[in-house]
């Protein structure tokens, strides 16, 4: 389980990834690669709406009756595996 909604990033120096009820889902601390920080906490804020996105894609490919050994599908089942734990 995680925090539903979209998620948005916060802040300058420490920024703050805020679910939509205003919970704190991660922080993320300043770095001396500014440019990193940035992308770390969009790569985080859009968590869940990837997460989504692979659940719909492997639903379609398994109503398209993909192989179970193709790449493709098995590096989605592994995304999602390891949200799912």
């Amino acid at each position: 389980m995680y925090t539903k909604g979209k998620w948005k990033a916060e802040g300058l120096d420490e920024i703050l990834i805020m679910g939509n009820d205003t919970t704190c889902v991660a922080r993320i601390v300043k770095t001396y690669h500014p440019e990193c920080q940035d992308a770390n906490a969009r790569l985080i804020a859009a968590a869940p709406l990837l997460y989504e996105a692979l659940k719909l894609a492997k639903g379609m490919l398994e109503a398209l009756h993909i192989q179970p050994d193709d790449p493709i599908y098995l590096q989605i089942k592994q995304a999602i595996a390891k949200v799912e734990g």
